[in-house]
């Protein structure tokens, strides 16, 4: 997980904590998406479909999540499954 989503990540653990202490009852929503152009030509040279790619990154994403004691957010939007326009398997 490079750094910048790193800080973000714990950010958003804590406060999500902090208000579920205070007694809120919240949903998370995280998207998970790259840029185009990078998920067009990795998944190509990776030779898999975007769906196998994406779940992929998705599976090291929940790992980092795992090793920082993260909580996961309860609604995850991927890419490859919301936002197809023009990005074919």
């Amino acid at each position: 997980m490079p750094y910048r989503h790193f800080r973000s990540t714990v950010a958003a653990d804590i406060l999500r904590r902090y208000l579920k202490f205070k007694g809120l009852k919240i949903k998370t929503r995280d998207e998970h998406h790259g840029r185009r152009g990078l998920l067009l030509r990795s998944h190509r040279q990776a030779g898999l479909s975007i769906d196998d790619y994406t779940a992929k990154i998705h599976q090291a994403l929940w790992e980092d999540f795992d090793a920082l004691g993260c909580e996961r957010p309860e609604i995850v939007l991927a890419h490859a499954a919301h936002s197809r326009n023009g990005l074919g398997s």
